[in-house]
């Protein structure tokens, strides 16, 4: 991790972080495989053996905006530290698949 600020920023290409993806993977991953599930056999998450299904991927996406937010990036081959930088990077190119996709699975949940 660099140090800005007295504030860590992730580096794009650290164990960490890369673990961390493979973690959003293997939920996107899943969510492709139990929506559908869902959808088809009117599985309702809100079950109490359930509900784990529905609130794990919610919690984790909502982690994945703050560990992107707190991620340095390459631009032109160069590493980008600066935190208003990476923000604005943020809105542009993140923010709205992140909304749309949490808002699915809120929707989603709340038609059962």
């Amino acid at each position: 991790m660099i140090t800005i600020c007295n504030l860590s920023v992730f580096e794009p290409d650290s164990s960490i972080h890369f673990y961390w993806d493979c973690l959003i993977y293997l939920i996107l991953s899943f969510q492709l495989w139990a929506m559908p599930l869902k959808i088809c056999f009117d599985i309702t998450f809100t079950d109490l053996d359930l509900k784990w299904l529905y609130i794990t991927p919610l919690i984790v996406l909502s982690l994945n905006v703050l560990i992107t937010l707190n991620t340095a990036f390459y631009e032109e081959g160069v590493i980008i530290k600066d935190r208003n930088k990476i923000f604005r990077r943020y809105i542009r190119q993140n923010l709205i698949p992140d909304l749309l996709g949490t808002a699915a699975l809120i929707v989603g949940e709340k038609n059962d």
